[in-house]
């Protein structure tokens, strides 16, 4: 359900199962379904987080984002790719960059 956002979950004994309100992002209509199994798959990906003590980020010249709100406008060809993180994303998104050969260098994570 891509373009949804999940509003609400009630779930009732009698039945046996969840109501869940659905809201499409790009028409606003919202739905009720039922569910017998919810997963709450919150994440980190659901409000990006950017640290405002890296030493030097503010004189970073280059394109900056999220891996939560990736940047399709922006190619990665060719480019020195650095990745930032803690999470799932910072060991599977250097996967991806480098499975597209679009890095011309790769620096593993560091921990301090």
């Amino acid at each position: 359900m891509l373009n949804t956002s999940v509003l609400d979950s009630v779930w009732s004994n009698d039945t046996q199962q969840y109501t869940v309100t659905v809201e499409n992002e790009k028409t606003k209509v919202r739905t009720q379904v039922p569910a017998t199994v919810m997963f709450y798959a919150t994440g980190g990906f659901e409000t990006p987080f950017f640290p405002d003590n890296l030493k030097g980020l503010e004189n970073f010249k280059g394109d900056l984002f999220h891996s939560a709100r990736w940047r399709h406008d922006i190619s990665l060809e060719e480019k020195r790719v650095g990745v930032i993180g803690n999470g799932c994303s910072a060991y599977a998104l250097p996967v991806v960059v480098i499975s597209f050969h679009f890095f011309t260098h790769l620096q593993g994570p560091v921990r301090s």
